[in-house]
């Protein structure tokens, strides 16, 4: 996107009535449907009887201003037209017209300025104001003179009235009644306005004007219109901005599309972004951004006041939220009910609040409708830190920006930073970009240290407050991006700032790394004992382990976990029954343990029990193993589960039990996952099924699976075992393979006396 400042055309996308009449006729890129429909219906006309009045209605920013604009210049220089009509363009904003008589007044105003014929009535808005002040009779009045002098120099007027729906507020129904009575009756004028607001009351029977205007209304830009209006902006931008625009147009189409919806196809909010983006951290157009909100405060906060109680805390959630968000999400938010937030949902589409997102199911999201809406929202009513306050700038900059380009940006930020900045603007075009995923953290400290260094050497220190700091959560995701490339160093620098910002869960994962990782067992303890001083609860169960099995201070592990089950993590009963059961020979805790995993619903703890009694020779035990080594498999069947049963079972001398279980393995989803991951279990169920004379079924799982190759010594041995069947094939060994058949062999005879 473009680098090089443009200010000059800034205030003219928020204010085209004040660009030059060659400037807005060379960048007037879109809307040309509209205007050739509406200039068709201009020119062709001789007004000699009244004709059709139109309102252009869209969202702010839709290009309304801009097309009225448009056509009030075609019609000052039309050669053919400008010797007897005469266009007239009122202000955005006309705080001087609060009733009918004073807009005859304003047009009579306008009329005696008019650089041609302005001679033609001289003294006209002087008579309009000696007019006597009588309830509509004064107004009547005033239209008489008007089109006396209008009809004495055979001239007639095209009024182009930007928000009319809002100067129609101010009338009264007096007002509005004489009103449409002139503009259905008399040949001398014609209006063509704009509103930001949906039209409702023109489609009330009981309004004046009902069905009185032809609407025309500007909808969201399509894809050939928003190509159209970024080449505009890359040339208004210069030759390179505009490269780079055609370069995104022919080799990213849906980056485009991306932006389009971003912005809900609105012309001014593209615009806006796009001078943003250009302008970086000197934040003038931000100032713009503000006047231009703080002119729209009094429509958008009356389209507020004008909601529901229920539809006031949806449209506060959603607008929060900028991103699509379905009812659910709403609900949580809102703590309203689903059925009564779709019912008002509904009414807020038909309001042009809120539009539906549909997805492939019925759970549709819903946004704000109109973009620059959801702008004003968030910078007015998002609390001063409010991560969310630029989340629209965020999106965009995430969206529009390749990785090359954001790299460049960081390091360009300082030199875009000046004394004459716009401090609000730099303070929130430096939120955005810390805002950013595609950015890293290394990259967000420099901005960081850069815009805090630019901050305090201005005058007004509070923007120091206002600052976003780095989140540790984003220092978290980069130390887990570190883990995944091995790069553990890094990774725990990352987490030591994530832990300083109050994120003591850091702590814990600094001991994973320096315990799993590193091989640093003191720093892990250290690390360990750091996170529970901080109240981290998990990390009680992880210094337990590290005690057991690395450390072998048992006393310690013991205490461990129960802190950890004093702090509600009940996981720690079934570790505390592993180091009574193996480590401390306490069978009678043990079990207490494994029970009172049981009761807290920890179902591995079922196949931790009965492993107990199989690995600790617990003989008298074998019935109570196999009923909890099945239930072990009946809450949860899975590898370790049917592993522990299989063993169980065949050391019950449980046969078909263990053959059930066996078959299970062969046949779960995860197969092939399972035993690429543990070979050495099912290498231990092989030696005790042959230790169990059961050649054949070895046999038969061998080759059904194909496990002969993977398997080689242990085929072997079988091969050894089988060698009144298969004579020859044993004989087909390496003499590599030698000594650990040889091995297996005698584990087989070992295992068969043990478990015979």
């Amino acid at each position: 996107m473009p680098t090089v400042p443009y200010k000059n055309e800034i205030p003219k996308k928020y204010n085209p009535q004040n660009t030059s009449t060659a400037v807005l006729k060379k960048t007037f890129a879109i809307r040309l449907k509209e205007f050739k429909r509406l200039w068709k219906e201009i020119s062709q006309s001789d007004m000699a009887s009244p004709e059709q009045h139109y309102i252009i209605q869209g969202v702010r920013g839709a290009g309304k201003t801009t097309l009225l604009t448009r056509l009030c210049i075609e019609v000052e220089e039309s050669d053919a037209l400008s010797a007897w009509l005469i266009p007239i363009q009122l202000k955005e904003e006309e705080y001087g017209i609060s009733s009918l008589f004073s807009f005859w007044l304003r047009i009579a105003e306008d009329l005696e300025e008019h650089h041609l014929y302005g001679a033609n009535f001289k003294g006209l808005a002087e008579a309009i104001e000696d007019i006597e002040p009588e309830d509509g009779e004064d107004a009547k009045e005033a239209f008489k003179a008007l089109n006396n002098a209008l009809n004495q120099h055979q001239q007639k007027i095209i009024i182009f009235i930007d928000n009319i729906t809002e100067l129609f507020d101010h009338f009264s129904k007096v007002d509005l009644a004489i009103l449409r009575e002139v503009l259905s009756q008399n040949a001398n004028l014609r209006i063509i306005g704009g509103s930001a607001v949906s039209l409702e009351n023109f489609y009330d029977h009981k309004h004046p004007f009902y069905q009185f205007f032809n609407v025309i209304t500007l909808g969201k830009l399509t894809k050939d219109e928003t190509l159209d209006l970024l080449l505009a902006l890359g040339e208004a931008a210069g030759e390179d901005a505009a490269q780079q625009i055609k370069l995104a147009i022919e080799q990213q189409p849906e980056k485009i599309e991306s932006i389009r919806r971003l912005t809900g196809g609105v012309p001014r909010t593209m615009a806006l972004l796009f001078d943003i983006l250009a302008e970086g951290p000197h934040g003038t157009t931000f100032g713009y951004l503000d006047d231009t909100l703080d002119m729209a405060s009094p429509i958008y906060k009356h389209r507020m006041d004008d909601l529901s109680k229920q539809q006031k805390p949806i449209v506060h959630a959603i607008a929060k939220h900028w991103d699509a968000i379905s009812v659910k999400e709403i609900a949580q938010k809102t703590r309203i009910d689903s059925k009564t937030i779709s019912a008002q949902l509904s009414q807020l589409q038909k309001q042009w609040i809120v539009e539906k997102i549909p997805t492939d199911n019925k759970n549709h999201l819903y946004r704000i409708q109109e973009r620059f809406f959801n702008i004003w929202y968030l910078m007015r009513y998002g609390r001063r830190r409010d991560k969310n306050k630029l989340l629209w700038l965020t999106r965009f900059i995430e969206m529009w920006c390749t990785q090359e380009d954001l790299t460049h940006r960081v390091t360009q930020y300082s030199s875009g930073l000046s004394n004459d900045a716009y401090l609000p603007g730099t303070l929130a075009y430096t939120s955005a970009l810390l805002g950013c995923k595609n950015i890293s953290v290394n990259e967000k400290e420099q901005i960081y240290l850069h815009a805090r260094a630019f901050f305090e050497k201005q005058n007004d220190v509070s923007y120091l407050s206002l600052l976003p700091e780095i989140e540790s959560d984003e220092y978290a995701s980069e130390a887990y991006a570190y883990i995944e490339k091995k790069e553990f160093k890094q990774a725990i620098e990352c987490l030591e700032k994530a832990a300083s910002r109050d994120d003591f869960s850091a702590y814990y994962l600094i001991g994973a790394i320096y315990q799993s990782k590193l091989g640093d067992l003191k720093l892990a303890e250290e690390n360990f004992l750091k996170a529970v001083k901080h109240n981290v609860i998990e990390a009680y169960k992880e210094l337990g382990d590290l005690y057991t099995n690395e450390l072998e201070d048992f006393l310690k592990a013991e205490q461990s976990y129960l802190n950890a089950i004093e702090h509600g993590d009940n996981r720690a009963y079934r570790y505390l029954g592993y180091l009574y059961s193996y480590k401390l020979k306490d069978f009678f805790k043990a079990e207490q343990a494994y029970l009172k995993a049981i009761e807290y619903g920890d179902n591995r703890a079922y196949s931790s029990f009965a492993a107990m009694y199989l690995l600790c020779d617990l003989n008298d035990k074998k019935h109570h193993a196999i009923d909890y080594a099945k239930q072990g498999v009946s809450n949860g069947e899975n590898h370790g589960g049917l592993y522990i049963l299989v063993c169980v079972a065949l050391w019950s001398n449980e046969l078909n039990i263990a053959i059930e279980a066996m078959e299970k393995l062969f046949h779960s989803d995860t197969w092939m996952k399972e035993l690429e991951e543990n070979t050495n279990d099912m290498l231990a169920l092989f030696l005790l099924f042959l230790a169990k004379k059961q050649t054949h079924l070895v046999d038969k799982w061998l080759k059904r699976f194909d496990l002969t190759e993977q398997f080689k010594p242990i085929y072997y041995a079988l091969m050894f075992l089988m060698k009144d069947e298969y004579p020859n094939e044993y004989l087909r060994m390496g003499s590599e393979l030698e000594e650990t058949v040889t091995e297996m062999l005698a584990r087989i005879d070992e295992l068969a006396k043990k478990y015979q």
